[in-house]
C-alpha cells in the first residue's frame, strides 16, 4: 500500500510528521499523499496510475526506485517526466513568438513544439512571464514490469529531459 509506512521505511520522508494529513488520503483504489517539504511534493496514485510531483528531481528518482524494490509486480505502459521554466521580461512572449513566427490578422497564445517523445509548450502564463512546459514519455511495446527495467535509469532519463528543453530554450529561442 502507497502509505506514510511506506515512504517512511524507505527513508523518503523522516517521520509521519512531514505527511500535511488535511490532504492526506489512502484507500484500496489509491492514494493521496502532500509532503510538507520545500519542493511541493505531492504523491498521487490510482489504480491506473502512479503520479509524483516535486520541485526536487531526486524525491522523483527516490520514488521511481521504492515503487520498483517495494512493488516490483507493476505493470507499466509508459514513463513520463514534465517540467516547467518560467521566463519574466517585458512582452517575453511577443518578443519570443515574433522569432517564430509572425501572423498580421491573428494573435498567437500559444506554440507547441515535438519531436520523437519530447514535447514543449510556449505560453504566456501571466503578464510578461513565458512559460515553457516539457514533457518527455518512454512508451513501451508491451506492458512489462517494473522490475524488468533493469537497464533503464530514471536519473539519466530526467537529466536527458532537462539538457534537451535547455538546449531548446538556449539555441532556438536564443533565451
Amino acid at each position: 500500500m502507497f502509505d506514510e509506512k511506506l515512504l517512511v521505511d524507505n527513508g523518503f520522508i523522516s517521520s509521519s510528521k512531514s505527511i500535511d494529513k488535511s490532504r492526506y488520503q489512502i484507500s484500496s483504489f489509491g492514494s493521496y499523499i502532500s509532503i510538507n517539504d520545500d519542493k511541493s511534493t505531492t504523491i498521487n496514485v490510482s489504480i491506473t496510475q502512479i503520479i509524483i510531483y516535486s520541485e526536487s528531481i531526486s524525491k522523483v528518482a527516490d520514488f521511481f526506485n521504492i515503487v520498483k524494490k517495494d512493488f516490483p509486480n507493476t505493470v507499466i505502459e509508459k514513463i513520463s517526466y514534465k517540467s516547467a521554466i518560467h521566463r519574466s521580461e517585458k512582452d517575453i512572449f511577443k518578443t519570443t513568438s515574433a522569432k517564430l513566427v509572425k501572423s498580421s490578422i491573428m494573435n498567437l497564445e500559444e506554440i507547441k513544439f515535438k519531436k520523437g517523445d519530447l514535447s514543449i509548450e510556449i505560453y504566456e502564463c501571466a503578464k510578461d512571464r513565458l512559460h515553457i512546459d516539457h514533457r518527455n514519455i518512454i512508451a513501451f511495446d508491451t506492458k512489462i514490469q517494473i522490475s524488468e527495467l533493469n537497464d533503464f535509469d530514471i536519473n539519466t532519463f530526467i537529466q536527458k529531459s532537462i539538457d534537451n528543453v535547455n538546449d531548446f530554450v538556449t539555441n532556438e529561442l536564443k533565451l
